[in-house]
């Protein structure tokens, strides 16, 4: 399977997730239900100068049963590759196809309007 992650690509995500964000800002915020998404802005193995195929995005899907805590599911992945040097001068190109799952707990406080603060606990593989 071969990736390609271009300006084009990027320019896309970044507008869906603008129109997402508008629209959501537009509604009463969800009780019971979030979904999120994420792209990074660096890449995953950003201390090996790799190459990006994919830079890291994930999505979140969480329950919020209370205003003071959800739990959730969570997926990522982000795809690279680069040359690597071996102690007997061999190079080698590494690919990195990096996928993540896990569920995520957090308890949330809302001490101003439009800030909060939370932490939590994510078990993943």
């Amino acid at each position: 399977m071969n990736y390609s992650f271009n300006l084009r690509t990027l320019c896309f995500i970044c507008c869906c997730t603008f129109v997402l964000a508008s629209a959501h800002a537009q509604r009463e915020p969800l009780r019971h239900w979030e979904v999120r998404a994420g792209m990074g802005l660096l890449p995953t193995f950003l201390k090996d100068h790799t190459v990006t195929e994919l830079p890291p995005i994930s999505l979140e899907l969480r329950y919020r049963p209370t205003s003071r805590f959800s739990v959730g599911l969570l997926a990522g992945n982000s795809i690279a590759q680069a040359m690597v040097k071996h102690q007997n001068t061999d190079e080698r190109l590494v690919r990195n196809d990096f996928k993540m799952a896990a569920l995520r707990g957090a308890i949330h406080s809302n001490p101003f309007e439009r800030f909060e603060v939370y932490g939590g606990i994510l078990l993943g593989y």
